[in-house]
């Protein structure tokens, strides 16, 4: 489990956060979280705009890019199974968890509950959604958990935490992991505190949980990781 310093983990959120406006495509996460968080009680309500957000959420992060099933076959109408699903959970407690809550079981449970709820739900349009895919939707709704792309798996396996776990999937082991490396390093991130911004680039009262906070930091060290092996591999 690596430690890093207050410093090393500033540089490198500040360094995926720090051209952030409500133009970087990187805020539409910031749009997508705060409608879900501000609405989850209301979304049966107008499932339309909970699909739109969530579309245009998962297009700016890559998830409709290339061959992807969700771009070639489907569209926002298609999420509808998805805005149910989460509009009928509005009273669990995976929209309040995050990484202080990974050293209990319950907790671990839920949110492990939830990834296979909407796995059963995409698998209506698709035949096998990534493990990507669905830890981006539940970033984007809940915030409770990292997203397990390229990169963040990449840098947690080799650098972060290591221990044999290749964070591929979802299950009680990477979650727990996830959690002590939160621990280990929590003065730093409970340190961090970033407002989620408005379509007008204000900050709103909602604030990043710690699982975007690790998710940023993750991902940033992942490329910085796969770059620098890349050049050791060029020399």
């Amino acid at each position: 489990m690596n430690v890093y310093s207050d410093q090393e983990i500033d540089r490198v959120v500040n360094l995926f956060h720090s051209e952030m406006t409500e133009k970087h495509r990187y805020a539409s996460f910031d749009f997508c979280y705060s409608y879900f968080q501000n609405n989850k009680n209301h979304l049966a309500d107008n499932i339309e705009v909970g699909c739109m957000y969530l579309w245009a959420y998962l297009a700016s992060w890559g998830m409709l890019r290339g061959s992807s099933v969700l771009l070639q076959e489907n569209s926002p109408a298609s999420l509808k199974g998805l805005l149910s699903l989460f509009a009928n959970s509005k009273d669990k407690k995976v929209w309040d968890l995050d990484l202080q809550d990974y050293s209990t079981p319950e907790a671990i449970g839920e949110i492990i509950g939830m990834y296979y709820s909407i796995e059963s739900e995409l698998k209506k349009i698709m035949e096998q959604p990534s493990v990507t895919l669905i830890t981006k939707i539940m970033l984007g709704v809940f915030g409770c958990i990292p997203a397990y792309d390229g990169y963040f798996t990449y840098a947690m396996r080799t650098e972060c935490i290591g221990d044999g776990c290749g964070f591929r999937r979802v299950n009680d082991k990477s979650l727990r992991l996830i959690g002590e490396f939160y621990r280990a390093n929590q003065n730093a991130f409970d340190g961090i505190t970033i407002p989620v911004i408005d379509f007008n680039g204000q900050p709103t009262k909602l604030t990043y949980k710690k699982a975007k906070l690790i998710d940023m930091f993750g991902f940033t060290k992942g490329l910085e990781l796969a770059k620098l092996t890349k050049e050791k591999g060029t020399e």
